[in-house]
């Protein structure tokens, strides 16, 4: 099974060397080649104004590779100017650069000047946020001018301010509202709408109403009264003044008895008085479970070089075991005196893709977050006609697999647990009204990666150096002693 976790990717792997590291977006999108710039700059750290050459004369933008031919044909010999080509330098549609070698600050640049001192190969080897302190940081800028078409450069987020009425959000294009979670987003508590819809994100007459609280409003009260002033002499006058009179007076105090507290002690060495005492805080243990709500946890996905071991006495594995995998968590009451049975455990970064076909499955169709009624037909997005249908298309008998050819229908509540976690038609279950996704992370990506620790534990509950611990229900307490301090994100069994 599989459970989500928390990301930290590693930079020691065989999977970060080959993390796409050229690629930089510009902002807008569907950018267009009129009047398009781009820059690469060198820092010299004695001359803090960038220049667009190298301490040896050589141009950055050619060291680089954004520079081999001259004016927009395909005449070879730099011209100091960005090769705009349409899908090989610059991706139009979503307005990013890609530069030709993966590590552009760092290769191209040490085999042009032989000097390590000129390159910065922090970027490649560390997370961004550590890249970010080396001194190599501001050793190279880019600069240049972009103009997008159709809406390109247009914010997709608008920001109202704080104190946003909820529900008072309404998004128009012209006279036509557009839908709440489907072609725009509220987030009340940040004050922000974010539009969905790409030609509504393009259109001129866009427009957003709603209401805000005031942080301070303003109030009226009205005074009436008089006075006469009589002047004796320069230096002596008599007045009086008639308005309503009032005396207020106010005032507090603490007060604390001889012994406020009626709870008394039972402990006859306390001696009937109110004591408390402090428990041992270093000795106290916080146990935080995986979790046995088994709506959290889902289909596991097929183990990196999966393969099922021929059994003694048969000549071949039945090819129904390198067709199907599913891996899944079921309760063995009794091993019939098998002391050799193990107990695997993947711990790391395992791949989402359950349903093994390379993209992501999930029954949330509107991306809303919200399973609607439609949408809850199962993690492989079929309903049982359209499986029934698959079946007929393969075998000419639409019933040789029985009525769910998928085994995905929800069967909770039954007495057998087969089908307890089935993704079709368990919307009104454990777990809530939520849309089953392959999207564990909920990061909007089918993750693929595989690096993960396997643990295989002996279930010999009487020879058995992981047990640290036994029940007196027989349940046995296994303990895995992980070799590294990293951080795992997945969680296999």
């Amino acid at each position: 099974m599989v459970k989500a976790g928390s990301t930290n990717p590693a930079t020691d792997t065989v999977a970060w060397a080959l993390k796409m590291k050229n690629i930089y977006r510009l902002g807008p999108t569907h950018i267009s080649e009129d009047g398009f710039e781009f820059k690469t700059n060198y820092v010299d750290p004695s001359n803090p104004t960038p220049s667009p050459s190298l301490p040896g004369g050589q141009q950055l933008l050619t060291v680089v590779g954004l520079d081999k031919f001259a004016g927009k044909g395909p005449a070879p010999g730099p011209d100091n100017n960005f090769d705009f080509l349409a899908g090989r330098t610059i991706n139009t549609e979503t307005g990013d650069v890609i530069f030709p070698t993966l590590q552009p600050f760092w290769d191209p640049i040490l085999a042009a000047t032989n000097d390590t001192s000129l390159v910065f190969k922090e970027i490649y080897t560390k997370l961004k946020s550590d890249a970010k302190t080396s001194p190599n940081n501001a050793k190279f800028t880019l600069t240049g001018r972009a103009r997008g078409e159709t809406g390109a450069g247009i914010s997709p987020t608008v920001n109202l301010g704080f104190n946003v009425v909820e529900g008072s959000v309404t998004v128009k294009v012209g006279e036509t509202p557009l839908v709440l979670n489907q072609d725009y987003v509220v987030d009340y508590t940040t004050g922000t709408v974010t539009i969905k819809n790409a030609s509504a994100l393009a259109s001129k007459d866009l427009k957003i109403s709603y209401e805000q609280n005031e942080l301070f409003s303003l109030a009226s009260k009205t005074f009436i009264g008089a006075r006469g002033d009589y002047k004796i002499s320069d230096k002596t006058s008599l007045g009086f003044t008639y308005e309503e009179s009032g005396f207020t007076l106010k005032g507090e105090f603490a007060m604390i008895t001889g012994d406020p507290n009626t709870k008394k002690s039972r402990i006859p060495s306390d001696n009937n008085e109110s004591v408390a005492y402090v428990d041992d805080m270093e000795g106290s243990k916080k146990i935080i479970s995986l979790g046995n709500n088994y709506s959290t946890w889902t289909v596991s996905s097929i183990p990196q070089n999966y393969n099922v071991p021929i059994p003694p006495g048969f000549t071949s594995a039945p090819d129904t075991l390198k067709q199907s995998y599913r891996g899944r968590m079921r309760c063995k009451t009794s091993l019939a005196g098998n002391t050799n049975a193990k107990l695997n455990i993947d711990l790391g970064i395992i791949s989402e893709d359950a349903i093994p076909n390379g993209k992501l499955n999930t029954e949330d169709k509107n991306q809303n977050g919200t399973l609607e009624i439609t949408e809850d037909i199962g993690l492989d997005t079929l309903t049982n006609d359209q499986e029934l249908d698959l079946v007929q298309q393969r075998y000419g008998n639409r019933d040789v697999l029985g009525g769910d050819p998928s085994l995905d229908n929800n069967a909770n509540g039954a007495i057998n647990y087969d089908l307890i976690d089935g993704t079709e038609g368990n919307r009104f279950y454990d777990g809530g009204n939520k849309p089953d996704t392959e999207d564990l992370n909920k990061n909007g990506s089918l993750d693929q990666a595989n690096s993960y620790r396997t643990y295989s534990i002996s279930l010999d509950t009487i020879n058995n150096s992981r047990i640290v611990g036994k029940g007196a229900n027989g349940w046995a307490q296994i303990k895995i002693i992980r070799p590294d301090a990293g951080e795992y994100e997945l969680l296999k069994v």
